[in-house]
Formats: C-alpha cells, sequence, structure tokens
C-alpha cells in the first residue's frame, strides 16, 4: 500500500532516521521519499538537533523504575529512622525502671562507670592528687568532730603512702586493660542521708596476666570509696601491700557498713571450730604482718574456754600527735567469782588495725579472777 500523504510521512520521518520507528512505517517513509523530493529533502535536511528532544525522553517502564527506587529508598530511611528512635526510647525506658527499682543497668550505674573508670586511670597515669581528691574519708556513718576537722591531714597521708606504693607498683606496670562493671546492690542509708547503694566493679589486667579487682562505692558526699581491693596472681589471691593501700585508704573500713560491731559480737556467742584452719575472720582487721599472731592468740583465748559477754566499739577518733584514727572497744566478760572489761585503743593505718601495744590496754576487775584477766589482757597478742 502507498502512502501519498505527505503530512503523515513528515510526521514519521524524525522517528525513522532516529531509528525509533517499526520496519514497517520505515519502509513506507523509504518508499514514499524515492518519488517525493520534498519529503526526501526534508529527510535529509532534518538536522540531528531537531529529533533529539525526541530520542531524550525516557520510556515508560524507565519512569515507573526511578519512581519505584525512589519510593524504595524513602520506605528503607523511614524503617531505619523508626528502627534508631525505637532503640533510643526503648534504652532509655529500660534505663529509667533500673533507676527506679535499682536493678540491673541504670542512669546511675553508667554515670558511675564512667566516673570510676576515670578516677583508677588517674590512679595508673600516676595522678596520685587527682586519685586522692576523688575518695571520700567521711566514712559510711556519721563521723566525729575531730575526724571531720582532720580529713585534709589524712588526704596528705594518704597521698604520701601512695606516692610510695605507686613507684613500687604501677610506675613501671604494663596494664592490658582496665574494666569496670557496675551493679546494684544492698540498699545503704546513713545518719548522713543516703549513699548510692552501685557497686562498681573494675578489673585491672597486667600484661603478666595478673589482675587487681578493686569495688568502689559512692559515700553521701559524692566522693568513692574503696569497699575491696585484691590481688591475684596465677588464679591466687595474694598478699600485696598495694591491694591493703587501696582498700584501707579511704572510709573506715574497720567500721564499713556496721559489720564490726557485728563481727565482734558474734564471735563473743558464735566462735567457730575452724576446723579447715582458715585465719579467725577477727584477725584479717588487723595489718598483715600481725595477722598470725593476732589469730593465734584469739583462737587461744577461746580454746582455753574463755568468752566475752558484750563488745561495744565507738566511733572513729583522731590522735593528732601520731596522726592517726583510733577506736575504743569495750570487752566485758564474766567468770565465777567476778567480771572484767577491756578497754582497748586500736588504732587503724592505712593498712589495717595495729596490734595494741600494752599502754592501749586497760583492764578493770570486780571480785578474783586474776586468770580471766591475764586471758583477757592478751586477747591480741
Amino acid at each position: 500500500m502507498k502512502v501519498t500523504d505527505c503530512k503523515i510521512i513528515e510526521d514519521i520521518i524524525p522517528l525513522c532516521k532516529e531509528g525509533i520507528c517499526s520496519d514497517e512505517s520505515k519502509a513506507l517513509v523509504e518508499e514514499h521519499i524515492r518519488e517525493c523530493t520534498i519529503c526526501r529533502k526534508l529527510y535529509e535536511e532534518m538536522p540531528e538537533e531537531n529529533t533529539e528532544s525526541i530520542l531524550n525522553v525516557p520510556k515508560e517502564s524507565e519512569v515507573f523504575l526511578k519512581v519505584n527506587k525512589k519510593m524504595k529508598r524513602s520506605k528503607l530511611k523511614i524503617i531505619l529512622l523508626s528502627l534508631v528512635i525505637f532503640v533510643i526510647l526503648g534504652t532509655l525506658g529500660w534505663l529509667t525502671y533500673g533507676q527506679i527499682i535499682h536493678d540491673y543497668r541504670s542512669f546511675d550505674t553508667i554515670i558511675q562507670s564512667i566516673e570510676t573508670k576515670r578516677m583508677v586511670n588517674k590512679l595508673i597515669d600516676g595522678d596520685i592528687s587527682g586519685y586522692i581528691d576523688s575518695l571520700s574519708f567521711g566514712g559510711f556513718y556519721n563521723v566525729s568532730r575531730d575526724i571531720a576537722f582532720h580529713v585534709e591531714d589524712l588526704r596528705e597521708n594518704a597521698r604520701q603512702e601512695m606516692e610510695k606504693v605507686y613507684d613500687k607498683f604501677l610506675k613501671d606496670a604494663d596494664i592490658e586493660k582496665i574494666k569496670v562493671y557496675s551493679v546494684y546492690g544492698p540498699t545503704i542509708s546513713t545518719k548522713e542521708g543516703y549513699m548510692s547503694n552501685v557497686v562498681n566493679n573494675v578489673t585491672v589486667r597486667f600484661t603478666n596476666q595478673s589482675e587487681l579487682h578493686l569495688d568502689y562505692t559512692k559515700n553521701f558526699d559524692g566522693l568513692y570509696i574503696c569497699i575491696r581491693a585484691d590481688y591475684v596472681e596465677n588464679e591466687e589471691y595474694k598478699e600485696n601491700e598495694l591491694s591493703h593501700l587501696l582498700e584501707n585508704m579511704s572510709g573506715d573500713d574497720f567500721m564499713s557498713l556496721g559489720m564490726a560491731q557485728l563481727l565482734f559480737r558474734k564471735i563473743t556467742t558464735e566462735y567457730p571450730a575452724l576446723k579447715n584452719g582458715s585465719q579467725f575472720m577477727m584477725s584479717t582487721w588487723f595489718v598483715p604482718e600481725v595477722q598470725e599472731s593476732v589469730d593465734n592468740a584469739m583462737r587461744n583465748f577461746y580454746s582455753n574456754g574463755y568468752t566475752f559477754s558484750n563488745v561495744v566499739i565507738s566511733q572513729p577518733f583522731y590522735d593528732e600527735e601520731k596522726k592517726m584514727r583510733y577506736y575504743c572497744a569495750y570487752f566485758e566478760s564474766d567468770c565465777d567469782d567476778g567480771h572484767v572489761m577491756m578497754k582497748a585503743k586500736l588504732y587503724y593505718s592505712f593498712y589495717g588495725l595495729l596490734q595494741p601495744e600494752p599502754d592501749d590496754i586497760s583492764v578493770f576487775a570486780d571480785g578474783d579472777c586474776q586468770e580471766l584477766i591475764d586471758a583477757v589482757k592478751g586477747f591480741f597478742g
């Protein structure tokens, strides 16, 4: 079939020239321009620019593909944003719940983990003053005035002791890592107010595989107390001057959480046979070098049938001359013929209780009970 209508051919020429028409349409155009000089001239002279806009028009499938990709990207962004918001809100809710019920993770545990790690890093890096200034020297309970007046003296003494021990144990030590894990412990209420019951467990691992285990809790004054320090070597606990100093440096470890009063009373009525040969609990409050002798003396006192009917321990006091804290402990014991009371002044260093000197012990007796008097005098060795 011949197509002689030039108007139709003129419409088809641009498509034919660019190869975007069907083969049948192209054959019609070629047949027509062989006979029609006007259309042939139009075909030959038509510049490429005239069809550029036609050629650049995207196919319908391509348009839908681009729209589909954009929609998918938008959906992905919305999903990711929703997940981020969900995680943030979930984390905040979880921490808030932990803050309310004091369980596992909370804002307190996170904040104290950060503070504790910074504090321990100061110690490791040799910033002794910074570490000491982070510690509380107020004790867990209401502190007597003479202790409160000398807190700065205690800080200075602690700083001097720590500098000596640092040079010996930490100055050239190679630290592999410091790990902090904070959890809630028992609720603690003091006369001074609420004290945080978050316990911050710190593990300082050395490259020789030994470890220093530390537990810190925040006191009512906002500063920290080290309530436990253990040095572990080859998975065994070792006596270590550094761990003793860290544990006994701040607060009043002997009086911590009221355990001393409870312990003294417990041993008066429930003295254990200690068949496993473990050290007598009371003696572990003393400095390491006298623990064995104190332990033997206490064992001897109870194994000879003596006991105490009552024990009272004072709050800590401060000896300005010796620049040391001390406690007044009162022990009462009875025999068939009388009653004995011993007053012992127990001095407390940064490494534990000191074995009392003879001048630090006073014994008062009512009745004929010389053997009991001698036994009571020898209770601490």
